[in-house]
C-alpha cells in the first residue's frame, strides 16, 4: 500500500512540473510582435533597476556560456545593438544555450539593471520596487520566459579595438582588444585569491583580464608576448581604480601575432 501511495505522489509531482513547463508566456512561439533591441532596454534603465510590465520580446544569440566554467550561473547573449547577462542561476547551461544559438525572451515580468556597466536580465523580486534582478534558479521558471529557436544564425563578430577605443556602451558585448602584453613570465591566468591579470598597450594604458579560479584554463600560463584577446567587456572598480575588464570564454580567445 505504501508503495502505491509513493508512486501516486511521484506521478502528481511530475504532472505539476509538466503543467508549469508547458505554459510559457510565449506559448512556444519564436516570432512575436513588440520586439525590442538590447539598446532600447539599456537606454531605458537609467539608475537602479527597471521592471518590464509590457509585452516586449528580445531576439538574441548566445555569445558566452559556462562551458569552461569562466562564467558562473549566467549566459551572455547579444543582438546587433548590444549584449547582456541572463541570470540563469543554475549549472551546465551550455547544454541548453550553446554559443551561437538564437532564442527569444518574453520580457514582461522581468527586471533589468546595469552591473559594472553590463546589462543584466533576471526575475523581479517585487514588481513595483526598483531592486536588482534575481536568478531564475530553475529550468522550469526559465522556460516560462525563454523560447529556444532551432536555427543557428551567424555569430556576431566581436568588435576589434585598441584600448584607447573602448567605451562603456560596449560593455556586455564581445570585443577583441589588440596589441596588449603582460610582461610577467610563468604567470597563471588565475588561482584562488587572485583572478585579475593586467595587460597594457605600448603607451601604458591598462586593461584587466578576469578569470575565475575554477575555469578549466585557470592554471594555464599567460603568454608574455604581444597578443589580442577576445572577451566580454565590463567596467569595474579594482583596487580603488576603474578598469575595463575582459572575461574570456576559453583559450581560443587569445592569439599572438
Amino acid at each position: 500500500m505504501s508503495r502505491v501511495i509513493i508512486l501516486f505522489i511521484v506521478v502528481i509531482f511530475a504532472s505539476c512540473v509538466n503543467d508549469i513547463r508547458v505554459e510559457p508566456q510565449m506559448a512556444s512561439k519564436c516570432g512575436q510582435i513588440n520586439s525590442v533591441s538590447v539598446q532600447d532596454i539599456r537606454e531605458a534603465i537609467g539608475q537602479g533597476s527597471l521592471y518590464i510590465d509590457e509585452d516586449l520580446v528580445l531576439e538574441v544569440t548566445v555569445i558566452a556560456n559556462d562551458y569552461e566554467n569562466n562564467f558562473f550561473k549566467k549566459i551572455v547573449a547579444a543582438d546587433e545593438t548590444g549584449g547582456f547577462e541572463l541570470l540563469v542561476g543554475t549549472y551546465d547551461m551550455h547544454r541548453q544555450f550553446p554559443i551561437g544559438r538564437s532564442f527569444h525572451i518574453a520580457m514582461k515580468g522581468l527586471s533589468v539593471d546595469l552591473h559594472n556597466e553590463v546589462m543584466r536580465v533576471g526575475l523581479s523580486k517585487h514588481s513595483l520596487d526598483v531592486e536588482p534582478p534575481e536568478y531564475f534558479n530553475y529550468y522550469y521558471i526559465l522556460d516560462r520566459y525563454v523560447c529556444d529557436c532551432t536555427y543557428y544564425p551567424d555569430m556576431p563578430e566581436p568588435e576589434v579595438v585598441t584600448l584607447f577605443e573602448l567605451s562603456s556602451d560596449m560593455c556586455g558585448q564581445l570585443v577583441t582588444v589588440t596589441d596588449i602584453i603582460n610582461n610577467k613570465y610563468g604567470l597563471a591566468w588565475a588561482k584562488v585569491g587572485r583572478e585579475h591579470i593586467y595587460f597594457k598597450d605600448k603607451i601604458g594604458n591598462r586593461i584587466v583580464v578576469e578569470t575565475s579560479a575554477y575555469a578549466e584554463f585557470a592554471s594555464d600560463i599567460v603568454p608574455n608576448v604581444e597578443v589580442e584577446i577576445t572577451g566580454v567587456l565590463s567596467l569595474q572598480m579594482i583596487n580603488e581604480e576603474l578598469f575595463y575588464t575582459l572575461r574570456m570564454r576559453n583559450l581560443y580567445d587569445v592569439s599572438s601575432k
